[in-house]
């Protein structure tokens, strides 16, 4: 006992984990889909974000390097006429540089618009490149956040989580499955002055994929940590993003991945099994409404996980801090506000 079964029949138990916070990387990442979205249906809303005509860098100050890899750059740009941050993503292109990734990330971002998701506000493709421009986030990923702390508070963590949980409820209604949520794909934005809460943006969206409700998807893709156990089954739907926002709920919480191991193959058994420890000290002093949500995001059977417009009227969520945030949602912020974002990439085209 004392280990929370999320599966229907299951009595094996793993191991403890670690007490202390030893979450180092987000384990493996797993991708064996040949073609991003290539069976996916057509998106039925505008496309928000066209591709520029001109050249992209001819708008733009480079004001100093972010980031530097194998295939491209991350500059923090300015933009010449309006002043803004901007980051700019310069991705050269080549036989190793995962081209039909890069373009399904395109694909998907240049059609949503939300402020819980990061923007693509430009992109350009030329013969030898790829150009993207997204909001700058200076302040970093939660992951390099949870690292530096042992757990977060049920305040810190719910104001956080609540705007996953927009941005993936926005996705869900536009029929995008995300596929890797996890701490490093989740940028800190700022944080209120009064209270230092922070504002978040999901990113990262190269192996999500648009979904088709009758059928499931089948490709192995994500990372051991967040993984949820039917895509391990290969065979799983959008009810896999809520596993992995309850796995960084737990994290969050109680300091520790809550399906862990020493060597992926050992987390993903853990997966597998699907139970979580719940006699932790970290865990039994957190209150009912918090493990009765991680409870629900971690059901072991999809059908019976909690759904992402389920899970934002849970009770743990209904505190002053995420009445303040509610303007986030889409279904305000988007069809008032207009982002100069756009009014940038009209003058621009």
């Amino acid at each position: 006992m004392g280990v929370c079964d999320s599966t229907t029949n299951g009595n094996q138990e793993m191991n403890n984990p670690s007490q202390q916070n030893n979450l180092n990387n987000s384990g493996k990442y797993f991708s064996n889909e040949t073609q991003a979205n290539q069976d996916s249906p057509l998106l039925n809303n505008e496309v928000i974000v066209s591709e520029t005509k001109s050249g992209i860098e001819e708008n733009y100050i480079k004001e100093k390097m972010l980031g530097e890899g194998s295939f491209g750059q991350v500059w923090l740009v300015r933009h010449k006429t309006f002043g803004k941050e901007f980051a700019l993503k310069i991705i050269e292109k080549g036989p190793y540089s995962n081209s039909k990734q890069i373009e399904n990330e395109i694909a998907i971002l240049k059609r949503l618009d939300h402020p819980c998701i990061l923007k693509i506000t430009e992109f350009k493709s030329t013969p030898n490149k790829y150009y993207l421009v997204t909001d700058y986030c200076k302040d970093g990923e939660l992951f390099d956040l949870i690292k530096e702390r042992d757990s977060f508070t049920e305040r810190e963590a719910s104001f956080i989580l609540y705007q996953v949980l927009l941005a993936i409820r926005y996705c869900h209604k536009m029929r995008i499955v995300h596929r890797d949520i996890k701490p490093e794909n989740i940028l800190i934005t700022g944080k209120e002055e009064s209270s230092g809460l922070l504002y978040v943006k999901l990113i990262d969206f190269g192996t999500a994929k648009i979904f088709n409700e009758s059928h499931k998807n089948k490709a192995l893709v994500g990372s051991s940590y967040y993984i949820a156990p039917e895509v391990l089954r290969g065979n799983y739907d959008e009810a896999c993003d809520l596993w992995s926002i309850g796995v960084i709920m737990y994290i969050m919480l109680v300091g520790t991945p809550p399906f862990n191991g020493e060597e992926d193959d050992d987390i993903l058994n853990a997966v597998k099994i699907g139970h979580y420890d719940t006699t932790l000290p970290q865990y039994e002093r957190l209150s009912p409404n918090a493990k009765d949500l991680i409870s629900k995001l971690l059901k072991y059977q999809p059908n019976e996980r909690i759904t992402a417009e389920e899970a934002l009227k849970h009770p743990w969520f209904n505190t002053e801090d995420i009445l303040r945030i509610n303007y986030l949602d889409e279904d305000l912020a988007i069809k008032v506000c207009c982002p100069i974002w756009k009014i940038i990439n009209l003058i621009t085209l």
